[in-house]
């Protein structure tokens, strides 16, 4: 028995042997691993909505791109028109065969108001004519005006009477459909640029809750008329906006809170400085406001440029409390 236990061993391993010459193991060499890299550059100068999306990944099979606003590319080098401003993740994600995989992502920013504006020149009878402004080539347009009356010109006329401002709105079309919206102040003398945007405030009394609070100093220059600056124990108080270039303001706006009409600020002077410490005074006054959230637009005659402007308010209506909802600043192009 043991004879033949030693004789069948020794035929399993030849066996064995015999099969593994005639099968050889085949070994799959790994392939290199994938990079994801890519640039974008906008497709042509007039037109800020179109960009090409330079691939220059490395060790790749198959590539996916999504844009953003629910596109998707399987090119290598795609082109992509968004038809929005926004701002728009693009994600690149690539591979080999197998499985490995790499991502980059970059943005796409489209900006309304960089991309289009318009100029207002006066002419006679209190008449103003629009004039487009935008290396954008558009094709249509739709102005909407503040009596709620429209216009298809590329060049309209309104009439803005001497001392008011009507707020203007504009919505440009390209021929691939790509769409933009903007809104202006106009005044009879041009249009009216926000330069508090970027602004930072400085308050000689803050809400007793502090700047970043649900009703504190920043609420002021929030650009919403939904929010409040509330300040409590009021004996007056200043404000100041530093802006991030010297500009020529020549109107403001004041916003009223949304309650309690005897908090209004009722007496202030408008100061401006170039160095922050010395002040010339730009306008004074003495208003009461008719309704709650109300903006109201003040103008004044200056021509000087000023990066520091001090609004001080030395009497409300008749409170303890003091509040504003909004405080703007505007250049006049």
């Amino acid at each position: 028995m043991k004879k033949i236990y030693q004789l069948s061993l020794v035929c399993l391993l030849m066996l064995a042997a015999s099969c593994g010459k005639d099968d050889p193991v085949e070994i799959v060499p790994e392939e290199p691993k994938p990079l994801a890299r890519f640039s974008i550059e906008q497709s042509a100068p007039d037109d800020a909505f179109t960009f090409d999306f330079k691939n220059a990944s490395e060790n790749v099979k198959n590539i996916r791109w999504t844009f953003g606003d629910d596109s998707i590319s399987t090119e290598m080098t795609p082109k992509h028109t968004y038809l929005n401003p926004g701002t728009y993740t693009v994600l690149l994600t690539v591979g080999n065969d197998q499985g490995y995989i790499a991502r980059q992502e970059l943005e796409v920013k489209i900006d309304a108001d960089k991309l289009l504006n318009f100029t207002a020149t006066p002419e006679s009878n209190g008449n103003v004519k629009l004039n487009l402004s935008s290396q954008t080539a558009f094709s249509t347009f739709l102005w909407t005006f503040e009596n709620n009356s429209t216009s298809t010109e590329s060049s309209p006329v309104t009439n803005v009477p001497s001392g008011s401002i009507r707020k203007v709105m504009l919505k440009a079309t390209t021929a691939k459909g790509s769409s933009a919206t903007i809104n202006r102040l106009v005044t009879d003398f041009g249009v009216a640029q926000d330069v508090t945007i970027g602004a930072s405030l400085l308050v000689s009394k803050d809400n007793n809750s502090g700047a970043t609070s649900g009703e504190g100093s920043l609420k002021l220059i929030d650009n919403s008329i939904d929010s409040k600056f509330l300040v409590s124990s009021f004996t007056g108080l200043w404000a100041v906006q530093t802006l991030t270039l010297p500009q020529v303001v020549k109107l403001y706006s004041i916003t009223s809170g949304n309650d309690a009409s005897e908090r209004d600020p009722k007496e202030w002077t408008l100061e401006g400085s170039e160095d922050g410490v010395s002040w010339e005074l730009l306008d004074t006054r003495n208003e009461t406001f008719g309704s709650r959230k109300q903006t109201r637009i003040f103008a004044i005659s200056n021509n000087k440029s000023f990066r520091y402007y001090r609004w001080t308010i030395t009497k409300n209506v008749n409170s303890s409390l003091m509040q504003v909802g909004e405080w703007r600043l505007m250049s006049v192009n």
